[in-house]
């Protein structure tokens, strides 16, 4: 989880300079000896549309996971809004009740519902 407010993309390249460099390094001999006809390469569009009909499955899965994650979040902090506010209004109930029955006077009323 990202929680910094700056994003520093240099240390995200950084901490992935191993794959990406085996990556680019695999890539790049396969290119070469595909162009000097010493191995040929011939992939079937089979091959891709699997691969990408199971690529979208995943995809789509982790989408629904951030979604469910981030609308359970927002289900909670909502209740934790309207507690807050249930407890307020009670305060103020309770601190007007004892004000008019005479417990406390209004100045110190005002200031513990200021507080």
């Amino acid at each position: 989880m990202i929680i910094k407010r700056s994003f520093d993309l240099r240390k995200v390249f950084w901490n992935i300079r191993f794959e990406t460099l085996t990556t680019l390094f695999v890539a790049v001999v396969i290119f070469v000896l595909h162009r000097n006809k010493i191995i040929v390469l011939a992939l079937p569009f089979s091959i891709a549309g699997i691969l990408g009909s199971a690529l979208a499955i995943f995809i789509a899965f982790r989408n629904q996971s951030s979604y469910a994650r981030w609308w359970e979040a927002r289900t909670i902090w909502g209740g934790i809004i309207n507690n807050s506010r249930i407890f307020a209004r009670q305060i103020i109930a309770n601190v007007n009740n004892a004000m008019v029955i005479g417990k406390v006077s209004k100045e110190y009323a005002d200031a513990y519902k200021k507080k």
